[in-house]
């Protein structure tokens, strides 16, 4: 069934998701600052959907990032997670085709995260679900 959450939620999503992860998917400091971008851009709102409610034709997507989480503490401008969604779902229209989900690629602050943070600017749905089941050492490896 499908559900909201808001900026609170997503804080608590940020927190369950980084003592799951333990240690992997990006640091806590950048899932929160991530709401914190949305809450300043008045978009800290998104509805997680089931895996039963997507149609087995139905496309997802991941939002991810990659690189070493020293390298993202401070980092305050996600947009090109966002602009690499909105030019792959470009390509994909020209095809006939379109991304009406996405996904989180693993468990972790950040990696939780992006997804929200990409559905909440383009309106959609985010896949309650971890692509990876766990937090991963490299995205290459899922």
């Amino acid at each position: 069934m499908s559900r909201s959450v808001d900026a609170q939620g997503m804080r608590d999503i940020v927190l369950g998701s980084t003592f799951l992860g333990t240690g992997g998917g990006g640091p806590l400091s950048s899932g929160l600052a991530l709401v914190d971008a949305l809450e300043k851009a008045g978009k800290a709102k998104c509805t997680l959907v089931d895996t039963a409610e997507i149609a087995d034709s139905e496309l997802a997507a991941f939002a991810a990032a990659i690189g070493a989480p020293t390298k993202v503490l401070g980092k305050e401008d996600w947009s090109e997670v966002t602009a690499a969604f909105r030019a792959m779902q470009k390509v994909l229209a020209a095809q006939g085709k379109e991304v009406p989900y996405l996904i989180p690629v693993e468990l972790g602050s950040l990696s939780s995260l992006l997804a929200m943070f990409v559905a909440a600017q383009e309106g959609l749905p985010v896949v309650d679900a971890d692509g990876a089941g766990r937090a991963v050492p490299e995205l290459g490896t899922l």
